[in-house]
């Protein structure tokens, strides 16, 4: 699986990406794992994404200029959410739901990291953007 990390202030974000998921999607299945900090979604065609926060920053792997971008955009401390796939389309669709919004920096570790609102500025304007292609 592939991963996409958003990163932001709030420890509610979990809660609220499940309902907005539910919102945008109501034909999927949404699951809690055994850990509270973990969810999944399911698509009726069978796409999925794990959701997982983590209060850990530096267990991300981010480089020195990275923690300092992640450091600088937020005011208190960062919260890691990982959003785990195998379908980029699916994510991406996810996340244009999910993180349209300055309250989010958006790392797709294929070397973006942008802001919520422009990481989907992004993926709108190229519709057709595979990420990898940039590694």
């Amino acid at each position: 699986m592939e991963s996409v990390i958003v990163v932001t202030d709030s420890s509610e974000t979990l809660p609220l990406f499940e309902k907005l998921m539910r919102q945008h999607l109501p034909s999927a299945v949404s699951n809690r794992m055994t850990d509270p900090e973990e969810f999944t979604v399911e698509s009726s065609s069978g796409q999925r994404i794990y959701f997982r926060k983590s209060d850990e920053v530096n267990a991300v792997g981010w480089d020195e200029n990275e923690l300092l971008i992640i450091n600088h955009y937020f005011s208190s401390k960062p919260m890691v959410y990982t959003l785990s796939y195998r379908e980029i389309d699916f994510v991406k669709w996810a996340l244009s739901v999910l993180v349209d919004s300055s309250h989010y920096l958006i790392d797709n570790d294929c070397g973006t990291l942008l802001p919520g609102h422009e990481f989907v500025l992004k993926m709108r304007k190229n519709p057709n953007w595979y990420w990898f292609d940039d590694l």
